[in-house]
């Protein structure tokens, strides 16, 4: 269980921050250690305690998949209009913006 208070830090993300001053914010980074003898079962221990976390990364690197297949063939429907509007003279439509992955944890 030693790892859920930075793997709720992980959870809270960028979404707050702690006022220190009017123009001081802090993120919630909460630093810990595990400290024990090698093959006492830390990395199990961890994994485990890290599962949900994992868990939602994996959501978000599928969504993530999805909307840049969606972003490509966007892509190339504006590609068609821009050339088109460029042969006409006319002005050209904005770019598609390409997709932010969302992220928990860094990697």
């Amino acid at each position: 269980m030693v790892h859920l208070a930075p793997s709720g830090g992980a959870a809270v993300g960028a979404s707050r921050r702690v006022r220190i001053s009017r123009t001081y914010h802090e993120p919630p980074i909460i630093w810990t250690a595990v400290v024990a003898p090698p093959a006492s079962a830390k990395t199990p221990a961890e994994d485990a305690a890290l599962l949900p976390v994992i868990h939602q990364q994996r959501i978000f690197n599928h969504r993530h998949e999805i909307a840049l297949e969606e972003h490509k063939e966007k892509y190339q429907e504006w590609e068609e209009e821009a050339n088109e509007a460029r042969r006409k003279k006319k002005r050209v439509p904005p770019e598609p913006e390409e997709p932010v992955k969302e992220r928990i944890r860094g990697g």
